[in-house]
C-alpha cells in the first residue's frame, strides 16, 4: 500500500494549489505566531509538529467549502479488497478563545461508481470543548475500508461568525491507509535429528505503511510429536509476553510500534520420532494479525550412529597364501557449506551526518538489482523517526522503474527537521518488490541545535 498521507497540500506548508477545489470561499494559510494566530498549541498542554503554518477560511466569507478527490492506486485497491484495510482521517482543529469560529472535515470513501460506502467526520472544536482558551485538539476517525472502495472525497468546511477576521483553523489533514500486521512461520532448517531441538521462529511482520498497530495476539498449535524444548521462550518483539501454555501450544501478545518493520519469537522445538511435521497455518488463532499464509514444515531423522572408537577396519591384500594388512583409506571430510546473502535487492541511504535543528534535508535512497533478471514493481520507501517530517507534497514510498540485471536507481526524499528532534536520528529505508526479499538500511543524523 501507499503507507503515506494522501492528502496534498493538507499542512499549509505550500499554498493551497488545484488539488483543492472551492466549492465556496477557499483556504488560506497563515504563519504560527504572527499577526495574533496563535502557534500550534495543544489545548490541555503541549505542542504538536505544525510546521510553520496553520489553514483556515478566508476572512469575510461565510461559509467556505473546499475538496479534494483522491484517486486510489492499483496497489491500494487490490489490499482494500482484500478486506484487511483501515482508513485514517486526522487533523489538528482549534479556534481563538470564545469566538464561535469552526472548521470541520469530512471524508467519504466511494465506490468506482461515485457512491459513499464510508463517512468519517471530525467536528469542530467549538469554545465550551477549548475551555474558551486559543488552541488546537487533535482528532481522528478509524474505520475498516469497504470492500470496493476506489476513491476518497475530502471535504474541509470552514465557518465564520465572528467577522471578519476567521478563527477556525485547521492544521495537518491526513488520510492514511493503515494495514494489518502479518503471522509468518519458519524453521531454522529443513531437518533436525530426532531428539535433538531445533528452532521454530513466530515472526510477526508489519505492513508496508510501517504505521504502529494496536495490540495483538497469536496462538499456534504444534502437532503430534513435536513439542517445546524449554523456556523462557526469547522474543525480540517489544514489549510482547511469550508463553507455552502447553508443551504443544504457544501463545504471544504484543503491539507493533511506529517504523517496526518485523519481529519474532523463537521457539525452541523437540522432534519425539522420524517422520514429517507440519506447523499448519489453519492451527494458527490470530487477534490483530492476518494468519499465516502457507505451513512450515520439518522433516525429523533418525540420529547417525555413534563412531566406533576403534576406528574403520583395516583393509587386506591377499598375495598367495599369505594376507598382508595395510591402513584404511581416509574418508573426506565432507565440504563446509558458505551462506551467502541472496537477497536479489541491496539499499543504501545517504544523508548528512549532521543537520541543524529546525532544518531541511535531503535523503539519497539507492537500490541495486543484483539478479540477472529484470526487477518490476519495485518501490523505495524511507520510515522517518519523530522529529522529522516530509516536505509538503512528498510521498514516504514511491515506484522505481524496471530494474534491468545489476542496475540501480536512486531516490531522493525532502524532509524537514523539528527544532524539537532528537539529538540523534535513525533514518531506515526499505525497498520492495513482489516476490522478492526486502531489504532495508538505516542511516544515523546528529541534529545540530541553533547557537
Amino acid at each position: 500500500m501507499t503507507g503515506g498521507n494522501l492528502v496534498v497540500g493538507g499542512d499549509g506548508e505550500t499554498a493551497p494549489g488545484p488539488e483543492w477545489t472551492a466549492q465556496s470561499g477557499g483556504l488560506v494559510r497563515q504563519l504560527y505566531g504572527r499577526g495574533g494566530y496563535p502557534g500550534p498549541v495543544l489545548i490541555g498542554g503541549g505542542t504538536f509538529a505544525g510546521g510553520a503554518y496553520l489553514l483556515h477560511g478566508p476572512n469575510g466569507v461565510p461559509v467556505s467549502v473546499v475538496r479534494q478527490t483522491i484517486a486510489l492506486g492499483a496497489d491500494d485497491v487490490a489490499a482494500i479488497d482484500t478486506g484487511t484495510v483501515r482508513g485514517r482521517l486526522s487533523a489538528f482543529l482549534g479556534g481563538y478563545n470564545a469566538q464561535q469560529d469552526r472548521t470541520g472535515v469530512v471524508a467519504e470513501w466511494r465506490d468506482a461508481d461515485g457512491a459513499t460506502l464510508l463517512r468519517q467526520e471530525l467536528q469542530p472544536v467549538l469554545p465550551a470543548e477549548r475551555g474558551n482558551v486559543t488552541g488546537f485538539v487533535a482528532r481522528r476517525a478509524e474505520d475498516a475500508v469497504p470492500v470496493g472502495t476506489r476513491s476518497v472525497l475530502v471535504t474541509v468546511t470552514a465557518t465564520l461568525v465572528t467577522a471578519p477576521q476567521h478563527d477556525g483553523y485547521v492544521d495537518d489533514i491526513a488520510v492514511h491507509l493503515i494495514g494489518i500486521p502479518r503471522m509468518e512461520s519458519a524453521f531454522s532448517a529443513p531437518s533436525a535429528p530426532v531428539g535433538r531441538p531445533t528452532v521454530l521462529t513466530l515472526t510477526v511482520r508489519n505492513s508496508e505503511d510501517v504505521e504502529a498497530k494496536p495490540a495483538w495476539r497469536l496462538t499456534q498449535d504444534l502437532p503430534a510429536g513435536l513439542t517445546v524444548a524449554s523456556q523462557p521462550l526469547r522474543t525480540d518483539c517489544a514489549g510482547a509476553t511469550v508463553r507455552a501454555d502447553s508443551p504443544s501450544r504457544v501463545s504471544v501478545t504484543g503491539a507493533t510500534g511506529a517504523g517496526d518493520v518485523a519481529c519474532s519469537v523463537r521457539v525452541p522445538v523437540v522432534p519425539a520420532r522420524a517422520g514429517t511435521f507440519v506447523v499448519r497455518a489453519a492451527d494458527a488463532t490470530v487477534d490483530g494479525l492476518h494468519a499465516p499464509a502457507a505451513d512450515a514444515t520439518l522433516r525429523a531423522v533418525d540420529p547417525a550412529p555413534a563412531p566406533d572408537p576403534a576406528g574403520p577396519p583395516a583393509a587386506t591384500d591377499a598375495v598367495g597364501s599369505a594376507a598382508r594388512t595395510r591402513p584404511a583409506a581416509p574418508v573426506p571430510e565432507p565440504p563446509v557449506a558458505r551462506t551467502a546473502d541472496r537477497r536479489p535487492l541491496r539499499v543504501a541511504v545517504a544523508a548528512p551526518a549532521r543537520v541543524r535543528a529546525g532544518g531541511r534535508a535531503r535523503l539519497a535512497v539507492r537500490v541495486t538489482n543484483r539478479t540477472a533478471a529484470t526487477v518490476r514493481g519495485a518501490r523505495i520507501c524511507v520510515v522517518l523517526p519523530r522529529g522529522v517530517r516530509l516536505a509538503a507534497g512528498a510521498r514516504p514510498c514511491v515506484p522505481v522503474a524496471a530494474l534491468g540485471p545489476r542496475a540501480a536507481r536512486r531516490r531522493t526524499f525532502a524532509v524537514r527537521l523539528e527544532r524539537r528532534a532528537p539529538a540523534t536520528l535513525r533514518v531506515r529505508a526499505r525497498a520492495t518488490a513482489p516476490g522478492r526479499v526486502a531489504a532495508t538500511a538505516v542511516r544515523g543524523v546528529r541534529v545540530e541545535r541553533p547557537a
